[in-house]
């Protein structure tokens, strides 16, 4: 571990690596952990999406991208179809929570 570039934040929190003994062991598993929680936070999440509703979801964001690329005609055009946008996808991610908890019919 001593050839690790150290994260200014880890430094500022835990101090200076320890050379030897007991500290140094306490600071390494700290500095394990911290390596495990950051590699954590990079790993992509897992998705509830189908492939369908996913591929659906990536074209809600080709229509933002192609949209904000076309001349304004309009100061609040870019305000509302990004509203309306964000309700199709709020429609799109919320069918794993439907599937996960049908409706029961009476």
């Amino acid at each position: 571990m001593a050839d690790d570039l150290v994260p200014d934040e880890f430094i500022q929190h835990y101090g200076y690596r320890p050379l030897s003994g007991r500290a140094q062991k306490t600071w390494d598993s700290r500095y394990a952990a911290y390596k495990k929680e950051q590699a954590s936070r990079a790993e992509p999440e897992t998705t509830l999406l189908t492939p369908e509703e996913d591929a659906v979801l990536m074209l809600s964001v080709a229509l933002w991208n192609g949209f904000i690329a076309l001349p304004t005609l309009h100061p609040d055009d870019q305000t509302e179809v990004r509203h309306m946008i964000h309700a199709i996808q709020d429609k799109i991610m919320s069918r794993p929570v439907r599937r996960q908890f049908p409706k029961k019919q009476d």
